[in-house]
């Protein structure tokens, strides 16, 4: 359904009795725009991630920056909210409709997956990603430390990236969901792979090794490393971190947004020839090549790198040469190719460190080098407990194979009774809250809901029920079942699944035929729970996306076909048309006008991921008065007071 807007030519108008006798209004030339008052736009949301093919991402979307950095260590916040979250397909792709509150411009995507971003922005009125490569220019940057080199005259551009970047190596797919399964975004695995000293090292055994590091991946948006190389003769390791030349790889070893390294990138490792006085793309035999992280050692305001001082502590693969004497590194051993992947933690262990910091594969010539790893045990093939295809790192419900997890939407309606006419507009005739919940596959595919409906406030004297309507047909229900307490019937009669019986399309569902009754009932019986399991995975939006399409039926005592819906939502089939386009309503099927006043009011309202406080105390009051923002945000089109319904008087 579109967001449209139009010019409201005269909002309010004082309230006062209903003249029932007034002639049918007639429809408004042009395109019939109006303001429909919602809270929630409808969005697709194009995700796209550079990952190798078969190698699914598991994400989720928020309105506000969703990690934190507590003792040097980058972690997702607590407690917040998800706009929505899903699985990209095989080729790293998500394209589905969403539903995002209006005041959100920025959508921030999180995922814990091993080679993507931990956060990648978006921006919602674009519709497009705002993360961007930092050019392959500008390389006009190259100040560092007198204690380190660079190879072979490197520069880089204001992102940190080295002009001496190789063409971009294949990842395996497999490689990668190995990595995930041993490397959870907690200490719970990584301790088997923490280095006691140097088996992270690569010994150089026969002249002409070509080495490459190849970026696998880096943890966050916080802070911005330095990672580079050092080697020694191997019979002779360093005994101190001043005898060890470091020469800098990245220097910004971050991805998008903070850095501009991407999955694939990669540096060859030179070798300074002292003799000849000239770096050699090979090592010679009897060499070791070691590893180091600096904390935070790029500067992005002056696009410079600079060494060890406060806050910024140098990790190296020697464990003996770190001042606290722990290990900054881990390597894992993939069981089936035997690819290394090394990972350096930037922190100096005031919180357990999940060496995720930065992470590189090793690319070498296997017959002119050899690892030290030989103690250390392999990696972990993917567990996938149910068979769905979903690694139990990411799988929500590893136990069911229906299923790999589960989204929630919570909100409020509210709604005037009175309609096809204006009434007092105090929008608390009736007030519900939904709290819904989506069971998924890892298609994005909707397997079950559970619909939970919790009236909150009566304000009105008409007996009216509520019900909602999916939008699809009533042969896509498996079953269903609703849950409550409360003990009356609805007289409109329902089918085997629970389904209004009279309904010849869509399924639909009455919760209740009496309001009045309902919340004069004990507080424990005013929500009803409404579980349903579909014959075939459908995508969400087949459904409308919740709330769905709810609705009230008034005077339920003389018949059934008095619905009020929210704006430019369709009645259902058993609505009484002829109330269509009568007293205030200015409805126009052809052109999708729905439940619209001729002076634009809504008959009801959805705020989403909210409550909305509309007491009986508030009978009579216009919305406007008890909301003193909503006036605003109405005649401005919803473009300004975006939170109106966070403010009452």
């Amino acid at each position: 359904m579109a967001f449209v807007l139009g010019i409201i030519a005269s909002l309010f108008l004082l309230a006062g009795c209903v003249d029932k006798d007034l002639s049918k209004k007639e429809a408004p030339e042009g395109s019939g725009d109006y303001f429909d008052f919602r809270t929630a736009n409808k969005l697709t949301a194009e995700v796209k991630y550079d990952v190798p093919k078969g190698y699914e991402v598991f994400f989720e979307a928020y309105a506000e920056y969703p990690v934190d950095t507590i003792n040097g260590r980058t972690v997702k916040k607590e407690n917040l909210k998800p706009l929505f979250r899903g699985f990209t397909d095989e080729n790293g792709e998500y394209s589905e409709t969403v539903q995002v509150p209006t005041y959100v411009n920025e959508i921030y995507l999180y995922s814990a997956s091993i080679a993507v971003p931990m956060v990648k922005t978006l921006e919602v009125s674009r519709g497009r990603s705002m993360v961007s490569r930092a050019g392959e220019d500008g390389y006009v940057h190259s100040t560092y430390p007198a204690g380190m080199k660079v190879i072979d005259g490197m520069t880089w551009n204001d992102k940190g990236v080295p002009s001496n970047l190789g063409g971009k190596k294949d990842i395996s797919a497999d490689g990668l969901i190995m990595l995930n399964a041993t490397l959870k975004m907690d200490d719970s695995n990584v301790s088997d792979y923490i280095v006691k000293n140097s088996e992270a090292n690569l010994n150089v055994i026969k002249d002409g090794a070509t080495v490459d590091v190849v970026v696998i991946n880096n943890s966050g948006n916080t802070r911005t490393n330095t990672v580079g190389y050092y080697y020694y003769p191997t019979n002779n390791p360093p005994q101190t971190a001043e005898e060890v030349q470091r020469i800098i790889l990245f220097p910004n070893a971050t991805f998008p947004e903070k850095g501009g390294l991407q999955l694939g990138d990669n540096v060859r490792l030179k070798y300074w020839d002292e003799v000849k006085q000239e770096w050699s793309e090979t090592f010679p035999a009897g060499v070791t090549i070691g590893w180091f992280i600096l904390a935070g050692g790029y500067d992005a305001n002056n696009h410079t790198v600079v060494d060890v001082a406060r806050g910024r502590s140098i990790g190296f693969s020697n464990t003996s040469l770190n001042t606290e004497q722990r290990s900054h590194t881990i390597i894992v051993r993939d069981p089936n190719t035997k690819v290394r992947y090394v990972g350096l933690e930037d922190q100096n262990f005031n919180s357990s460190p999940v060496y995720r910091d930065f992470i590189f594969s090793i690319d070498a010539d296997d017959d002119h080098v050899e690892y030290n790893d030989g103690s250390m045990p392999d990696g972990k093939d993917m567990t996938d407990t149910d068979g769905d295809g979903v690694p139990d790192v990411d799988d929500e419900f590893p136990n069911d194979g229906s299923v790999a997890y589960s989204m929630t939407y919570e909100g409020t309606l509210a709604y005037e009774d009175i309609w096809p006419y204006q009434g007092d507009y105090d929008m608390n005739d009736m007030v519900v809250e939904y709290h819904i919940k989506h069971f998924l596959n890892k298609g994005n595919l909707l397997v079950r809901v559970e619909d939970s409906w919790t009236v909150k406030n009566v304000g009105a004297q008409l007996q009216s029920g509520f019900g909602y309507q999916y939008g699809f047909r009533k042969y896509k229900v498996g079953s269903m079942s609703v849950e409550t307490t409360y003990p009356g019937q609805s007289r409109f009669a329902k089918d085997a699944k629970g389904l209004e019986y009279a309904q010849p399309n869509d399924a639909t569902i009455i919760l209740f035929d009496s309001a009045l009754d309902v919340i004069n009932a004990p507080e424990e019986q005013r929500t009803f729970t409404v579980k349903m399991t579909l014959n075939v995975p459908t995508k969400t939006n087949e459904l409308e996306l919740p709330p769905y399409n709810p609705f009230i039926i008034v005077n339920t005592n003389e018949g059934r076909g008095h619905e009020v819906h929210l704006p430019n939502y369709k009645p259902t089939d058993l609505m009484d048309t002829k109330l269509l386009h009568y007293g205030h309503d200015l409805s126009d099927p052809e052109k999708g006008i729905y439940f619209v006043s001729d002076n634009n009011f809504p008959f009801a309202i959805h705020i989403i991921n909210e409550s909305l406080d509309l007491k009986s105390k508030d009978e009579g009051k216009r919305i406007d008065v008890t909301y003193p923002q909503f006036s605003k945000w109405a005649s401005s089109f919803g473009e300004e007071n975006k939170e109106w319904y966070k403010h009452k008087k």
